[in-house]
């Protein structure tokens, strides 16, 4: 069985625009997939960077995950440089995994939720960014709005369908990079 067919037996049905090019290449056509998401996310993308400290303790990381059940991890293991390595690993979510980020979306209205910026914005830390589109529609979620707990749920989530050997695969290379460049 081929890739595409999987993900058409075990998912369904959507028609992924290829918003995020990692999926592009993967479905069927030019560019296109054929899944069907009716009411539920086509595409999520969550973003975590590390606060402001000295090398090499900052890196950050990207998931992305589409209606299919395609996903992806970006890695940077340290600030973005030119001769900075940045990783990715694909991953595949089950059914289940999708299910649960639609029902996180739906019952805590995230949709819904109006993303006012907060008046003292909070300087160092970690940052996190959400973005879902659903249907045809991109709702970013800054991480200087107001009530950005609201996301907390949705974000544990999607952190927790990458499989735990690809973290383990990650940590190791950030290790090694590490010990070779400090």
């Amino acid at each position: 069985m081929q890739f595409a067919d999987f993900n058409e037996a075990l998912l369904g049905s959507c028609h992924l625009p290829g918003i995020f090019p990692i999926f592009s290449d993967l479905g069927k056509g030019e560019g296109q997939m054929t899944v069907s998401s009716s009411k539920g996310f086509l595409e999520i993308r969550f973003e975590w960077i590390a606060g402001s400290m000295p090398p090499p303790h900052h890196y950050e990381y990207t998931i992305e995950i589409n209606c299919e059940g395609t996903g992806k991890i970006i890695y940077i293991p340290d600030y973005e440089f030119p001769t900075v390595p940045v990783w990715e690993e694909q991953f595949l979510v089950g059914k289940e995994g999708i299910s649960k980020i639609n029902e996180l979306i739906k019952s805590h209205k995230i949709l819904k939720t109006k993303i006012k910026k907060k008046e003292n914005r909070s300087i160092g830390g970690s940052m996190k960014y959400l973005t879902i589109i659903f249907e045809d529609e991109s709702f970013n979620f800054p991480p200087d709005m107001e009530n950005h707990e609201i996301i907390d749920p949705v974000c544990e989530v999607i952190k927790g369908l990458v499989p735990g050997k690809i973290y383990d695969t990650l940590n190791e290379k950030r290790h090694n990079y590490i010990k070779e460049k400090y």
